[in-house]
């Protein structure tokens, strides 16, 4: 009933899950009225919500709620959520209706001289390029073999991490820290756009989250993303898109 005397004009689900490889794989939806921290904290605690590693998308209610309530927890942030940050920002059908009347070989002339120019589309599609890169070797270890030990699993993806996809993170934060060098300012302790750059809320997601994606690199248990979640809430997001 209290929901249905909620008047707020917006109202949320929390969905709490643990990595697929768990001994004891779990799934809870949780009703809240508001997004805050507050709340997102209420809802832990209650359930005795204390992971090792809490691995969310990029809202900024996350880390205050580690750093407030689970201090030695520590955080992984989504890369498929900072990757829908780099879409927003390229503008893919726009860039694609200007290539529309193009030739092929003016579009690879394009591209070329654009690339020698350090033009900021070239370097977040770079940016893409190398995120699709990583998710081919992740996709490759990402699941437990039947007769594999978790310890074996774990030694596994830690190489393949160490050896592939750290250099191509590496990459991905040197072409972002680079264009974020001029469109953003630290304020507070938090990152913010300077200037009006179409580039400048990408690059104000990435600093900001920086540490926390790059996490997984250093914890094989450690999913690079919350799609465990993604998948889960997806029949919710149907009805409510239906109704």
């Amino acid at each position: 009933s209290s929901a249905l005397e909620n008047t707020a004009s917006q109202s949320y689900v929390l969905a709490l899950s643990n990595a697929s490889q768990s001994l004891h794989p779990f799934l809870s939806y949780h009703y809240m009225r508001s997004r805050s921290a507050t709340c997102i904290n209420e809802v832990i605690s209650e359930h005795g919500f204390n992971p090792d590693v809490l691995i969310s998308d990029g809202y900024a209610a996350y880390p205050s709620v580690i750093k407030q309530n689970m201090p030695t927890t520590g955080h992984q942030s989504c890369l498929i959520h900072f990757r829908r940050e780099i879409y927003r920002a390229l503008d893919l059908e726009r860039l694609m209706g200007e290539f529309k009347d193009l030739t092929d070989e003016e579009i690879k002339a394009f591209f070329r001289d654009k690339a020698s120019e350090g033009n900021p589309t070239i370097l977040l599609m770079s940016v893409l390029a190398g995120l699709s890169e990583i998710y081919k070797h992740e996709n490759s270890v990402r699941k437990r073999d039947e007769n594999e030990t978790l310890q074996e699993f774990c030694a596994r993806v830690k190489k393949v991490r160490r050896s592939k996809i750290k250099p191509l993170m590496d990459g991905v934060d040197t072409v972002m820290k680079s264009l974020a060098s001029d469109t953003t300012e630290l304020k507070g302790g938090r990152y913010v756009k300077k200037g009006s750059a179409y580039w400048a809320a990408a690059c104000v997601y990435y600093m900001n989250q920086r540490d926390a994606l790059r996490y997984f690199l250093a914890d094989p248990r450690v999913p690079c993303d919350t799609n465990i979640v993604e998948r889960a809430i997806r029949p919710l997001t149907i009805i409510r898109k239906n109704s």
